[in-house]
């Protein structure tokens, strides 16, 4: 199932299905010089149901863990009791299950402006085999985006 971000920001954005409805909202306020946790609501028709606080550290018992000082890869323990591994690449953000066979089960492609190649909107896209985890996926997805923007803000400030 590929996901779409309305906006690039992982802070703020409504997360669409392929059919443009609406799935999740994430929404971070932000105070004088200070950042609140981000919530996550899931989109069901008309209501919207809180599922998830991002904050650093995390507030779920999902949290991913570094996996090393200079490493960008964070593992988690999901819902169904399974160790998942968030790695970067390319700029892309890529999650298999860590019990050695590798299995992609979701790919975030950070989308294209159209400057050198064809305007593409930022994407998730979870596997069949992730589906039964999608809401650990898009909570530790979030994670994920806002802890490489962080990285960023940190490497542009030296």
């Amino acid at each position: 199932m590929d996901l779409r971000l309305i906006d690039e920001s992982a802070r703020n954005t409504v997360i669409i299905l392929p059919d443009s409805s609406p799935l999740y909202q994430v929404e971070t306020r932000t105070r004088w010089l200070s950042v609140q946790p981000t919530s996550i609501k899931k989109i069901d028709g008309a209501q919207a149901m809180d599922m998830a606080v991002v904050q650093i550290p995390m507030g779920l018992d999902i949290t991913p863990v570094r996996q090393g000082l200079m490493s960008t890869s964070e593992t988690f323990i999901a819902s169904d009791g399974k160790s998942y591994k968030w790695k970067v690449e390319m700029g892309d953000l890529y999650l298999n299950v860590n019990d050695g066979s590798h299995t992609t089960i979701a790919i975030y492609d950070p989308g294209s402006l159209g400057f050198f190649s064809k305007m593409r909107a930022p994407t998730l896209t979870v596997t069949p085999q992730g589906m039964h985890i999608g809401d650990d996926i898009v909570a530790t997805f979030i994670y994920m985006l806002q802890q490489q923007q962080r990285r960023r803000r940190r490497r542009n400030n030296r």
